[in-house]
């Protein structure tokens, strides 16, 4: 069956923060901040944002215990909570002290069959697709995204791929960024790569 035009954009939206150096905190040593849901969208951490076609924006707090679900297909009525095949992208940005400035760095996401697919018998690796290629194009499980400068939005396509209908997919993936960062003279720490990863679920239903 022809797959929908994407209703909208689902964004995963990321931040870290290079200010706070505690090995107890969310800072420097690999882990992206935790969602505050009392700061304005743009410095919300680990959220799934659905920027519909028309509509209200939602923001959902990842929840490792709840995969985020998106539908795709052509069957609908689709339950009230799905989001229709969506245009995929991932943002992250980083919380700079001053006198820090970015080199620039790279964006991975690599997919992967959720825990219990022998059970499910998910039939790809991953619901994605070469970004900007519309089937046939090959599944892809591993998507890199190599920025100079401060990092910027990197779309990848809408979800293509699923078991036969009906079907319930669960992805797990790691997604991450490896950043180049510049420090003022005498700083500790000088100029140095670091890198945060985060490993949300995406559940695809058909």
């Amino acid at each position: 069956m022809p797959i929908p035009l994407p209703t909208g954009t689902l964004t995963l939206q990321l931040i870290f923060d290079l200010t706070t150096t505690s090995w107890n905190a969310y800072g420097q040593y690999g882990r992206f901040l935790p969602d505050d849901s009392t700061q304005p969208q743009a410095l919300r951490s680990k959220v799934w944002i659905w920027t519909p076609n028309s509509g209200k924006t939602i923001i959902t707090t990842d929840n490792p215990a709840s995969p985020y679900t998106i539908a795709i297909g052509n069957n609908p009525p689709y339950a009230d909570n799905m989001i229709v095949a969506p245009t995929f992208q991932i943002m992250i940005t980083g919380i700079l002290p001053t006198g820090y400035t970015w080199q620039g760095g790279g964006i991975t996401a690599i997919f992967g069959r959720g825990p219990h697919h022998g059970v499910n018998q998910m039939k790809y690796a991953s619901p994605y697709g070469l970004p900007a290629v519309t089937p046939p194009s090959p599944v892809c499980a591993v998507f890199h995204y190599a920025f100079t400068g401060a990092p910027v939005l990197y779309k990848i396509t809408q979800p293509w791929y699923h078991s036969p209908a009906p079907a319930t997919d669960i992805y797990g993936f790691n997604v991450g960024i490896e950043a180049n960062i510049t420090a003022p003279a005498g700083s500790t720490p000088s100029q140095g790569w670091y890198s945060f990863a985060h490993d949300p679920d995406l559940q695809v239903d058909m």
